[in-house]
């Protein structure tokens, strides 16, 4: 606001507008007309004195109406801010000046030290006496920032100082606090990094100043000291006071159930930038491996006793078998982690030379271990065995279970069967003879127990006879993998041992079945043959030595008692050579024996034993008979065999007439 005065007569006011300008009324010209400022803008000084009007004076105009121009120039309001720091810590008593504290001034309308014009920012730091004093700065409002304190102390928080008044120096008492943060200690998975949430997590913290441990005043639920401080529900904790600047860390004493202990120091400090410190203490999850053991019988050893070779099986570890391993649940760590789905395979395991297998580490749960493949010569063991890894403490990093699986061992019965020629005629086939087949099982090639022990090529195995069926069936007990033969090792008398031999090998087709059946020779009977020979005889006069025609005799088993045409097997006739035979008779003892004698001889009653042996042998027999005496007879004795005779002759020809009518 200015005034227009007339020989120091106020005539009128008027106040500048948003330029910084205003203009009058026109006023007559003269030379006692002056300008002189009455209340000063914001921030400025009154200029004290005032100032005349230049170009006013009468005179230098020649128009009625003119304009005189004139600036005026104001002064800046100027204070200063000055600081007196001191270090105590708020308490009554004596409080020492803390030197080197350090502040930033700044025109707060700038927002920034770093914004702010040279002319309207400062940097104090205080002295030895704990004090500093800004430079002279404008009219308005500045923000005093500390940014630098002695360690441990809190940094003042930003203030602001208008300075309103000029010339003035604005003064500040300042103390810093001990700085003090609170500490929350927060648990957390080492794997995941999300946050356990189980209560009871007990830690300690120590000062590495002092090397003690913090002990603080809980209230609830008892108001008491502790050095311990314990997880809630959310695996987080406060600690009920704050903690003073300085150097700490934390010692983990009790860790949540399913995790592994770790006491090894976290650090962390208090160094005034935070008013909460957090520390983060991170556990690995227990973890475990299972243990698989396979363990069934296997070809240890060889005995022989008398030639013949037993295989012996012990019971050891299995090696080959292959194993998949899946959870049997959902399996989730205490941090809400899914680690595995229902069903997920989480491993496959072979067992090694003795038997064992062992998983990856695992985290804890229900696992289910099902066998995939067997180990050669075994059973498949289909049957999942539900294992579980449970904690066992927290003390411990991987803990383990096992789980042991039996197998049965693959066997094979081998079998042959067996049919015997018959001849009815004879009886021979169908007394029992086939009960005295037997059959040898040999080793076509060297077969090598596990201790080193060995069945020869061609060393004997098994024997057995042929039963009533005609199945001849092994009781030995083979190993897989076995390569054998079976050959007929003896026959009954009656007929020939069979050459032939019958090979094998003992290859399971699949591993789900325990016994095999191996039927020789594609399961086709082998049939044995008849041992046959013969019988040669001669019929001779037991005088001269001649053959005799004529005789009859029969063929009959050594057990007959009747000798009979109706009773004898065969019956030979001697030719007119006196040779009579029997053919194709089979292996056994006979009996031959004279029925009829030939015309004029006596009967033989001597019965003939004979035995046939081999195959196609010839036994050769000769028979003597002595002739009938001869009776003297009359001339009535003559005529009366000569009417016989002719009687005899009539008879013959009558019957044969009548058999020539019945075929026409």
């Amino acid at each position: 606001v200015y005034g227009i005065y007339k020989g120091g007569q106020l005539t009128d006011k008027y106040t500048t507008d948003e330029n910084g300008q205003f203009t009058t009324k026109y006023y007559v010209c003269g030379t006692d007309w002056t300008v002189r400022e009455i209340s000063a803008g914001s921030g400025y000084l009154v200029t004290p004195d005032g100032e005349r009007i230049s170009g006013a004076e009468p005179g230098q105009y020649t128009a009625e109406y003119n304009s005189a121009a004139m600036d005026v120039y104001e002064t800046v309001k100027r204070g200063s801010i000055a600081v007196i720091k001191h270090s105590g810590d708020g308490s009554t008593g004596i409080e020492t000046p803390e030197s080197g504290a350090e502040f930033e001034v700044f025109l707060k309308s700038a927002g920034s030290y770093k914004n702010a014009k040279e002319t309207e920012r400062d940097i104090l730091i205080t002295d030895s006496d704990g004090y500093a004093v800004s430079k002279k700065l404008p009219y308005g409002v500045y923000t005093v920032r500390q940014i630098k304190g002695a360690p441990g102390k809190e940094l003042m928080k930003p203030f602001d100082v208008s300075i309103t008044e000029d010339g003035k120096v604005y003064r500040y008492i300042i103390n810093n606090a001990d700085f003090k943060s609170y500490v929350e200690i927060v648990k957390k998975d080492a794997e995941t990094g999300q946050v356990i949430p189980a209560a009871g997590i007990a830690f300690k913290v120590r000062n590495l100043a002092t090397g003690e441990y913090v002990k603080q005043h809980i209230v609830y639920p008892t108001p008491h000291d502790t050095d311990v401080f314990c997880t809630d529900t959310t695996g987080m904790l406060m600690m009920p006071e704050p903690l003073n600047h300085g150097k700490y860390e934390i010692i983990e004493q009790s860790t949540a159930y399913g995790y592994v202990l770790d006491s090894k120091p976290v650090p962390f400090e208090i160094d005034g930038t935070k008013a909460v410190v957090t520390v983060e203490k991170y556990n690995m999850p227990q973890k475990g491996r299972i243990t698989v053991e396979k363990t069934g019988e296997i070809f240890w050893s060889v005995t022989e006793k008398d030639g013949m070779y037993t295989p012996l099986y012990e019971v050891k570890g299995l090696e080959g078998a292959v194993f998949t391993v899946t959870a049997a649940e959902d399996i989730v760590t205490p941090d809400g982690t899914l680690r595995y789905a229902e069903g997920e395979t989480v491993d496959i395991l072979t067992t090694d030379a003795d038997g064992q297998a062992v998983t990856k580490e695992l985290y804890l749960g229900k696992y289910e271990v099902t066998e995939t493949k067997a180990p050669n010569g075994t059973v498949l063991n289909k049957t999942p065995q539900t294992v579980s890894l449970t904690y066992a403490g927290q003390e411990i990093e991987i803990t383990g279970t096992g789980v042991s699986l039996y197998n049965e061992r693959q066997k094979a019965v081998i079998s042959i069967d067996k049919i015997l020629e018959q001849d009815e005629s004879f009886g021979t086939g169908s007394g029992g003879e086939i009960l005295s087949v037997k059959f040898g099982l040999y080793a076509a090639e060297e077969i090598t127990a596990a201790d080193g022990s060995v069945i020869p090529a061609d060393g004997l195995i098994d024997t057995v006879y042929c039963g009533e069926n005609g199945k001849a069936v092994f009781k030995a007990d083979i190993p897989v993998g076995a390569k054998f033969y079976v050959k007929e090792i003896s026959s009954d008398g009656h007929y020939l041992v069979s050459d032939e031999i019958f090979p094998a090998e003992f290859v399971p087709a699949d591993s789900e079945t325990a016994l095999f059946s191996i039927t020789l020779n594609n399961g086709e009977p082998v049939i044995n043959r008849i041992i046959y020979g013969s019988v040669k005889g001669f019929k001779a006069d037991g005088k001269t030595g001649k053959g005799i025609s004529g005789a009859l005799f029969g063929l009959f088993k050594p057990d007959e008692t009747v000798f009979s045409e109706e009773t004898a097997i065969l019956t030979s006739v001697s030719d007119e050579n006196g040779v009579f035979e029997f053919k194709n008779i089979p292996c056994g003892e006979w009996i031959i024996k004279e029925l009829k004698a030939p015309h004029g001889y006596e009967l033989n009653d001597e019965e003939y034993k004979i035995k046939i042996s081999e195959n196609g042998e010839t036994v050769n027999i000769t028979v003597t008979n002595e002739k009938i005496p001869e009776i003297p007879q009359t001339g009535d004795d003559r005529m009366l065999t000569v009417f016989l005779a002719a009687l005899v002759l009539s008879v013959i020809s009558i019957l044969m007439l009548r058999k020539r009518r019945v075929q026409k």
